[in-house]
């Protein structure tokens, strides 16, 4: 649906659920380890994780690969 160098596929593309998972199971460990709230935790590993991607997305479309 999206054109081959768009931005927003190339993003999407880097997303992978596998990670994800692995990142919800990280937070999960170092809540219960350090004694702090899951969601905070959560919320700063996912937005480094989507940021990674928006970054690597931007990469890729502007060198065309």
């Amino acid at each position: 649906m999206l054109e081959m160098n768009d931005f927003a596929k190339r993003s999407l593309a880097l997303v992978d659920l596998f990670v994800v998972w692995q990142l919800f199971l990280l937070v999960t460990g170092i809540a219960v380890l350090s004694k702090r709230k899951t969601a905070t935790l959560a919320a700063t590993f996912l937005s480094l994780d989507a940021v990674t991607a928006i970054m690597g997305g931007l990469a890729m479309s502007r060198m065309g690969g």
